[in-house]
């Protein structure tokens, strides 16, 4: 698949805003054995092995989902969650592929008789738990915040080192820098724009932390809502309508599903 629709989506809200900006997570080289195995460290900092090449994954999350498929590994995915079907309807599994109704609630029994090379998702799903629990059957589990804008970059060559793609890995990030390049050119020197951010549920909000936020900020924006505390795992927040208006956005954006 093209990376081209998704970074398109995100070009959008930065021409709106402002400035790009670039990641964080440490990826390790890989170290390849005679075996084939290599060790690769995800971005909770864990040194991961991995027993050859990976030709059999589980992948929670959309936004990993496209990732590994716009560095051309899509078709080693063989177990997804109920939300990345839903939001990309493209993706080459059916209904009996979905292992996981959420980040939270999979089915480590079903994960196994699929036999993967390696389980990837995100940091804010039951990563540790799928570690023991997977572990008995000798399946690694790596932690890739594919949404997190922030590590975009570091994600992308983290994947491409887990799926023995770096070309891919590269050929997505040179669009992407290719992308931020011209924002950055035909954006100098404007200031930063107020930006109201809600997600899918009415006034639910984002923090430091999330992917939004990280959007915005790449963007050249201003969250409004930076400052704000009390948020939840996800780093969101109910915010009262009122506050909305106080805070005087210029720019209000509203997240529908499926995005």
């Amino acid at each position: 698949m093209s990376p081209r629709p998704r970074i398109l989506a995100l070009t959008a809200i930065a021409a709106a805003l402002a400035l790009a900006g670039c990641g964080t997570v440490s990826v390790e080289e890989t170290a390849d054995s005679a075996d084939g195995a290599f060790t690769v460290v995800d971005d909770q900092d864990r040194e991961v092995e991995i027993d050859g090449p990976v030709e059999r994954a589980v992948v929670l999350n959309s936004y990993a989902n496209e990732f590994v498929r716009a560095i051309g590994a899509g078709d080693t995915v063989v177990g997804v969650d109920r939300t990345s079907l839903a939001r990309l309807p493209y993706l080459p599994v059916d209904d009996s592929a979905v292992i996981a109704e959420g980040l939270d609630q999979l089915n480590y029994e079903a994960i196994a008789e699929l036999d993967p090379d390696v389980v990837v998702l995100p940091r804010n799903a039951v990563w540790q738990e799928a570690a023991q629990q997977l572990e008995g059957f000798g399946i690694p589990v790596v932690v890739a915040t594919a949404w997190d804008y922030s590590a975009f970059e570091d994600t992308v060559g983290l994947l491409g080192e887990v799926f023995g793609q770096p070309e891919g890995a590269q050929e997505l990030l040179d669009f992407h820098a290719e992308i931020d390049d011209l924002l950055t050119e035909r954006t100098e020197g404007l200031e930063p724009v107020p930006v109201y951010l809600e997600t899918v549920d009415p006034y639910l909000s984002v923090l430091p932390g999330s992917g939004f936020h990280a959007l915005i900020e790449a963007a050249g924006g201003e969250n409004v809502f930076a400052d704000a505390a009390g948020g939840d795992a996800q780093e969101e927040i109910t915010v009262d309508p009122a506050e909305i208006v106080s805070r005087d956005p210029a720019v209000i954006l509203h997240e529908f599903e499926p995005s």
